[in-house]
């Protein structure tokens, strides 16, 4: 076993599970502002606002990508078996439509 590549490995899932994770959080909030909006007619739709909340969604699902790459390329030198995205599913998310 490669100490380094294990180093690696484990930086870079860590990475990515924090890219993961700040992708779901971005995603929710957007889904969260989008439903509010729906259910109030003449609410104002800041199109600024809700391409910012996507555009740092792209960013993060982009730097996930990258990440579970790097730690895919080290996993086969430390022995680890590589990673798969539905390895960093998080829970459900239902937004009330009432």
């Amino acid at each position: 076993m490669n100490p380094q590549a294990l180093s690696e490995y484990l930086a870079y899932r860590q990475q990515a599970s924090d890219a993961a994770d700040r992708r779901f959080a971005l995603l929710t909030v957007l889904a969260l502002t989008l439903a509010q909006r729906a259910k109030q007619p003449g609410m104002p739709l800041f199109a600024a606002e809700l391409a910012m909340h996507l555009d740092a969604a792209v960013d993060a699902d982009d730097e996930f990508i990258a990440a579970l790459d790097r730690a895919n390329l080290a996993a086969p030198l430390c022995g680890q078996s590589p990673l798969e995205p539905r390895a960093f599913t998080r829970p459900a998310f239902n937004a009330e439509w009432r």
